[in-house]
């Protein structure tokens, strides 16, 4: 552990700090290849960082030994179990097996396998671990576990009584194994046994006895007076207040059949009467005699609780912020009992179809079961009206004309316009000769329904207007405000006309002609409609310099005033935002200024004060940059 920093930036010094090993001294490592890792942190952190190094060491020789948990014993026809061991090295451990089983290692180098089992005795799982360059192979572990023999499963059901006098045979020497093998009874089949009850008894000798038992089961018999059998039906479930029922049953000695009942019933001879809700059994019993034991069978059937029948008629609509009342919450049932409603009586509701529900409760629980209803209840909205006044000025094409429609819940109202016209606001601004149609509409909402109102008006033909053309130089387009859609409709004298600059980013708009005249570079531009006027947006290429960042102070006015040629940088392609300003340079500048009248137009020339000669006329003196 001696890693070690360099001297300080300049200086013969070392870097001051404390080193973090991992692993930590002290620490033995296995044999192997192993990565050690250091962080230096330095004391003047403010200064410097701190780092991380790394080495390889390699641990040669030493031994190793496996972990191999013992193994339980089995029972053959177990299922296969896994199994798993470890070496102190980490290195992978692999397992063999002797005896009545099988291993197979899980291919997940992670040590584990699996055991099957092959047969009854005893199995021997082996671990190994063969070490490698850097370890010696370690003391192979054995485990051996035992393998009992397997108890083949039985089976032998009761057999029904026989009468005295009946030999056995296979129907009641019946037993069955899960395994090949045979049976040996004890009585055989042939023997008639005395009245009573009897144990039959089998041993079972499996075919494979190397790996099953010998198994012995065994099962008691009744013989006794000839049984005789009644036939009588499972009774179906029934419903507190159901009809009474008649009983049918008879017996194979034609003796007659007597019934008896327990629980919510009673029976008279053979009718069945429901006293109330829970469970009837009935018994129909044959006492014997004649030879006949007696014999007797139970019927026994649920009695579910009654549900009222609830009637509730479909209440009439009402509008919205009428309370629930008994006009609506009116439901009634054929007994005694409690109704909830919900919503409750008083409860307001939104509109539109709310379903309102009941609960009924009946007072006799025991008897009846509490029941719900729904119905619909159709909630309107509350009306309102719309009022909008007749349009009887006669508008001009492209002259806006207030609308004043209103509702009488206060609420906004929108217009919609279809015709020679269209919607601002709340204006209608003709765009043509005809009819116009304006419809005014309160939408409503939660409360309110919809409502609208309609108006027409006629539109003549402007005797007199003014046509508006716009064209651009240099990219770009003319946006307009406060005039028709069409730019080449005429405008009424006085009309004011907007145009705003829409040039693309890589574009800037450094001036306007109108009527073939410059008139300066502010955006946008107002225009009144005494005349007929041709207006040409002129767009000049943004121009940038690599020391003047997009989102630095000033940038945007240095681009505005670099596409007019004002200021044009340095013939390195910076500009030098914070370098000092001659007053030679300011009189370029100022010179440029004044002849960029228009773009390109009078007062720009080869011949001006302003050009990149005459700029260089200060360049001459001082070694000013005539490239500003």
């Amino acid at each position: 552990m001696n890693a070690t920093v360099g001297n300080a930036p300049g200086t013969n010094a070392p870097i001051g700090g404390t080193f973090v090993y991992s692993p930590g001294a002290g620490v033995v490592l296995p044999g192997g290849t192993h990565t050690l890792s250091v962080t230096f942190t330095p004391t003047d952190t403010s200064n410097y960082v701190a780092a991380t190094a790394q080495a390889s060491l390699q641990v040669n020789g030493g031994n190793q030994t496996i972990t191999f948990a013992a193994l339980a014993d089995k029972v053959f026809g177990d299922a296969p179990f896994g199994i798993g061991g470890t070496s102190s090295t980490g290195l992978p451990v692999t397992f063999v097996a002797g005896g009545n089983c099988t291993v197979a290692a899980d291919n997940n180098g992670a040590g584990t396998a699996t055991v099957t089992l092959t047969g009854a005795g005893s199995c021997t799982v082996t671990a190994s671990q063969p070490g490698n360059g850097n370890v010696g192979a370690a003391t192979p572990v054995a485990r051996t576990f035992a393998i009992a023999k397997a108890t083949p499963i039985l089976t032998w059901p009761a057999p029904a009584p026989i009468n005295q006098g009946t030999a056995l045979d296979n129907t009641q020497l019946n037993a069955t194994a899960n395994v090949p093998g045979t049976f040996v009874y004890n009585p055989p089949t042939g023997s008639v046994l005395p009245t009573g009850t009897h144990t039959l008894t089998a041993t079972f000798t499996p075919a494979d006895t190397t790996n099953y038992a010998v198994t012995n089961i065994a099962v008691s018999i009744g013989v006794g007076l000839a049984p005789q059998t009644l036939a009588f039906a499972p009774l179906a479930n029934k419903t507190y207040g159901d009809a009474p029922l008649i009983l049918t049953a008879s017996a194979t000695s034609n003796l007659p059949i007597t019934f008896g009942a327990a629980g919510a019933c009673t029976v008279s001879g053979g009718t069945v009467t429901i006293t109330g809700a829970g469970t009837c059994a009935i018994t129909a019993e044959q006492a014997g005699g004649n030879g006949f034991a007696p014999t007797s069978v139970v019927r026994t059937f649920s009695i579910a609780k009654a549900t009222p029948a609830i009637t509730w008629a479909t209440p009439a609509p009402i509008t919205q912020g009428t309370a629930l009342s008994a006009a609506q919450l009116n439901a009634t049932a054929p007994l005694q009992g409690a109704f909830i409603y919900d919503p409750a009586v008083g409860t307001v509701l939104p509109a539109g179809a709310q379903p309102l529900k009941v609960i009924f409760i009946p007072f006799d629980s025991s008897n009846y079961l509490g029941t719900t209803a729904t119905v619909a209840l159709t909630v309107n909205k509350i009306p309102q009206t719309v009022t909008f006044p007749p349009i009887t000025e006669a508008p001009s094409i492209g002259n806006p004309l207030p609308l004043k429609a209103t509702s009488d819940t206060g609420r906004p109202i929108t217009y919609a316009a279809t015709g020679p016209c269209r919607i601002e606001g709340s204006t209608v601004i003709p765009t043509g000769t005809g009819t116009c149609t304006v419809t005014a509409t309160q939408a409503g909402d939660g409360t309110y329904a919809p409502s609208s109102a309609t108006r027409s008006f006629q539109v003549g033909v402007v005797a007199e207007g003014y046509l508006l053309t716009l064209a651009t130089d240099g990219g770009g387009t003319i946006g307009v405000t406060l005039a028709p859609d069409v730019l080449a409709t005429r405008y009424s004298a006085g009309t004011l006309v907007t145009l705003a600059p829409q040039g693309p980013a890589s574009a800037i708009l450094v001036g306007w002609r109108v009527d073939g005249t410059f008139q300066g570079w502010a955006a946008p531009l107002t225009l009144t409609m005494n005349g007929d006027h041709s207006v040409q947006a002129v767009y000049r290429t943004r121009l940038t310099f690599s020391d003047v960042p997009a989102n630095a102070f000033g940038a945007e006015a240095i681009a505005q005033l670099a596409a007019r040629g004002i200021i044009k940088g340095y013939g390195d392609g910076t500009f030098g935002p914070r370098d000092f300003v001659l007053r030679a340079q300011i009189a370029a500048m100022v010179a440029r200024a004044i002849g960029s009248g228009a773009p390109d137009g009078p007062g720009i020339g080869p011949s001006t004060w302003a050009t990149e000669d005459h700029g260089n006329h200060f360049a001459d003196h001082n070694g000013v940059d005539s490239e500003l």
